[in-house]
C-alpha cells in the first residue's frame, strides 16, 4: 500500500512538473523573445541604417570628406557629387556664398523646385547640431517627381521621401540630399552625414 501510494504522489508530481513547464515556455514565448507564427517582424531605421556598410569618400579637392553606402556608383564630379543604387541616392553639392543660407531662404528654395508637383509635401525645416559635422540647416520633404538637378534620382518609385542637410558655417556651403522612396532611409542618411567632415 505504502508503495502504492508512493508511485501515485510521485505521478502527481510529474504532472504538476509539466504543467509548470509547459506555463513558462507559454510565458517566455509571449515576450517577444523568438518569432511566432502570425507575429509581424518591425524593422526600425536606425536597424536598416546599422545595417548598411559604408566607406569613405574623399572630394579631389580636399573640400570634404564622407562616408557612403558601399558598393553604390558614383556619378558626377567636382561640386557634385551623386552615389545611387537602384532605388535611393545621396548628392553632395558645394557652393560659395558670401553670406550664408537662412532658414527661410532653404525653404523657399526647396517649394520652388517643387511648384508643379502635385504630391509635394513640405515637411520640417530646423537647425540641427552634429556631433562632427557642425551646424548644420535640415528639411524634410516629400515629392512625386524626380528631385530637380540631381542625378541618379529614382524616377519610377514615387513618392519619394527627401531629407536636405545644409552646411552653413563653413567657407564654402555644402549640401547633403538624401532621396529614396523608404521612409527608413532618413536613417541611413543621418548616418552618412554624422560622418562628414569639412576642410
Amino acid at each position: 500500500m505504502p508503495a502504492h501510494s508512493d508511485t501515485m504522489r510521485a505521478e502527481r508530481l510529474l504532472i504538476g512538473a509539466v504543467i509548470a513547464l509547459s506555463v513558462a515556455v507559454a510565458a517566455w514565448a509571449s515576450t517577444g523573445s523568438t518569432p511566432t507564427p502570425g507575429r509581424p517582424t518591425t524593422t526600425s531605421s536606425t536597424d536598416v541604417a546599422v545595417a548598411v556598410p559604408l566607406r569613405t569618400f574623399a572630394s579631389g579637392d580636399g573640400a570634404y570628406s564622407i562616408d557612403v553606402p558601399l558598393g553604390w556608383r558614383q556619378l558626377g564630379e567636382g561640386p557634385l557629387m551623386t552615389f545611387t543604387d537602384s532605388t535611393s541616392a545621396i548628392t553632395i553639392q558645394t557652393s560659395t556664398r558670401v553670406e550664408p543660407s537662412t532658414i527661410d531662404e532653404i525653404t523657399a528654395s526647396v517649394v520652388a523646385d517643387h511648384v508643379d508637383d502635385p504630391g509635394f509635401a513640405i515637411g520640417r525645416t530646423s537647425p540641427v547640431a552634429l556631433p562632427r559635422a557642425g551646424n548644420a540647416i535640415t528639411t524634410t520633404y516629400r515629392a512625386s517627381r524626380p528631385v530637380p538637378g540631381i542625378p541618379g534620382t529614382p524616377r519610377d518609385l514615387a513618392p519619394i521621401e527627401v531629407t536636405r542637410f545644409v552646411f552653413t558655417a563653413y567657407r564654402i556651403e555644402l549640401t547633403v540630399t538624401c532621396v529614396s522612396p523608404s521612409p527608413d532611409f532618413a536613417g541611413v542618411c543621418r548616418r552618412v552625414v554624422e560622418t562628414l567632415g569639412v576642410g
